[in-house]
């Protein structure tokens, strides 16, 4: 089973900005065709916002999380609060970067700098620049926006991993009383829905509002009914916690090694001119292998949001591989997000093969009337409970991001090991933030390679920082050499 939560961002929409256990009604749009180079209007969207609360973890108000603490004004993924508005900070204009920054009358935000134009492939909407294929307000033209339950995926509002779409609201027959199984099936007032099925315990998950999940792993319920994640984040082990890689800072996931607002931490913006490279401000030039998108350097080759061009965002699911989003774990890219054939009764053996009638459950890309003995039916899918991440050791109990099953337990894979609270898998043979274990971090500016903090590029190190000896005034050519007032170090010589 390639999900490794039912709950996705769909279902944490769902929970807060309806806040019903319903979320039966509402229409949403959804778009087709091409777009243009150059939008007009669909100036960018502002969310209201509503109070939410997550889960507890300790962390440092003035320096970078990956954990939530608290009660907290909750954004969706990807923007930030500012005053009491939820914006995007890279495309608002108003509050391009961060909440105090706000371009002039001619300019627009492009990856949270102000500029001219757009860069390609991005298109202008209004004073935004956004991508039209990933973005949820701008969905393939500048005016069209997805539903509140929605993703944007190819260009096309649809809904995300483990949602269905219900008369165009996006919801889990997985633990959705009112949709139980199908857009049809409501459980009974004494009933909950687990695992798409009308009963009457919840056993071992938890119960919310009647619908039952798993609190250790569901970004609406974490650690708790109602505890919704929020800022990009995700439930791991029943806590809210940014990405492998990313800190929570000022409510939003970001990476502090390419983030110019947050270069090496939290609230450490870099000046006018200088881009965030590997978490030190520096000249608007990045190292090898880096790209320059917006004030950051960026790796194209694996980067989510930069995938083979800056503002590339890999959505439903895909991850960036080789500077192209596809799906993992040997998962087909159907509609938009990424299902697993083998099991997804809607994609049962290929998109758009939904299962029905005499056999509505999917077992190894074929319905069945009836699960085999080695397999559970779980939400209509015929799963191993002892190596499916979705489903670990039972229905509807998922493994973290980043774990995977075995033997009926979520355990970290190989070559990875579980670092922090939450404790999440990571691969300290190339993870700045856990370099060779897990309490070794490099300092910024440097690169985690086979366990072993250095130099990124053709940077070299002196006196303790890497340089550039080709280009540093200060270390030119060599770690003991300077150039004089008024002269640039070019390919290693002052002149």
């Amino acid at each position: 089973m390639l999900l490794s939560s039912r709950h996705a961002v769909g279902a944490l929409a769902c929970a807060i900005s309806l806040a019903a256990v319903a979320c039966s009604s509402g229409g949403s749009t959804t778009s087709t065709g091409s777009g243009s180079t150059t939008g007009s209007g669909g100036a960018p969207s502002t969310t209201a916002v509503t109070t939410v609360a997550t889960t507890s973890a300790t962390t440092s108000a003035s320096t970078s999380s990956s954990a939530s603490t608290g009660t907290s004004m909750g954004c969706p993924a990807g923007e930030q609060l500012c005053g009491s508005t939820c914006v995007n900070p890279l495309t608002d204009a108003m509050h391009c970067g961060g909440c105090t920054t706000a371009c002039a009358a001619n300019q627009v935000c492009n990856l949270g700098s102000c500029a001219a134009t757009c860069m390609a492939p991005l298109t202008q909407c209004g004073t935004a620049c956004v991508d039209l294929q990933s973005d949820h307000d701008h969905c393939n033209t500048c005016t069209n926006a997805c539903g509140a339950t929605q993703i944007c995926s190819g260009g096309v509002c649809v809904c995300d991993q483990g949602m269905s779409s219900c008369n165009g609201t996006c919801v889990d027959f997985a633990s959705d009383p009112n949709h139980c199984g199908n857009c049809t099936t409501a459980c009974a007032a004494n009933q909950v829905c687990s695992s798409g099925v009308c009963t009457t315990s919840c056993a071992p998950l938890t119960n919310c509002n009647g619908g039952c999940v798993d609190t250790k792993s569901d970004s609406a319920n974490c650690g708790g009914c109602g505890m919704a994640c929020t800022g990009g984040q995700a439930c791991v082990n029943s806590a809210c916690a940014c990405p492998v890689g990313q800190s929570l800072c000022n409510g939003i996931c970001v990476d502090t090694q390419s983030n110019a607002q947050n270069c090496g931490g939290c609230n450490m913006p870099c000046g006018a001119m200088q881009v965030c490279q590997l978490g030190v401000c520096g000249m608007a030039t990045c190292p090898n292998a880096l790209t320059q998108c917006g004030a950051g350097c960026v790796n194209l080759k694996g980067d989510n949001n930069n995938c083979g061009m800056c503002g590339v965002v890999c959505t439903g699911g895909q991850v960036c591989g080789n500077s192209v989003c596809a799906c993992p774990n040997g998962g087909k890219l159907c509609n938009g997000v990424c299902v697993d054939t083998l099991t997804d009764p809607a994609d049962c053996g290929g998109c758009n093969m939904p299962c029905g009638g005499t056999t509505p459950d999917c077992s190894l890309g074929t319905c069945v009337g009836m699960c085999p003995n080695t397999q559970t039916l779980c939400n209509s899918s015929c799963v191993d409970t002892q190596t499916d991440p979705a489903n670990c050791g039972g229905c509807g109990l998922a493994c973290s991001a980043g774990y995977v099953c075995q033997a009926g337990m979520c355990v970290c894979p190989q070559n990875t090991q579980a670092c922090g609270m939450p404790a999440q898998c990571v691969n300290t043979t190339n993870s700045p933030a856990h370099c060779g274990s897990c309490t070794n971090a490099c300092p910024n500016g440097e690169v985690c390679n086979n366990s072993m903090c250095e130099c990124a590029g053709n940077e070299e190190m002196c006196s303790g920082m890497c340089f550039n000896l080709k280009t540093s005034k200060t270390h030119c050519g060599d770690c003991a050499t300077m150039c004089a007032t008024g002269q640039n170090c070019v390919n290693g010589h002052c002149m």
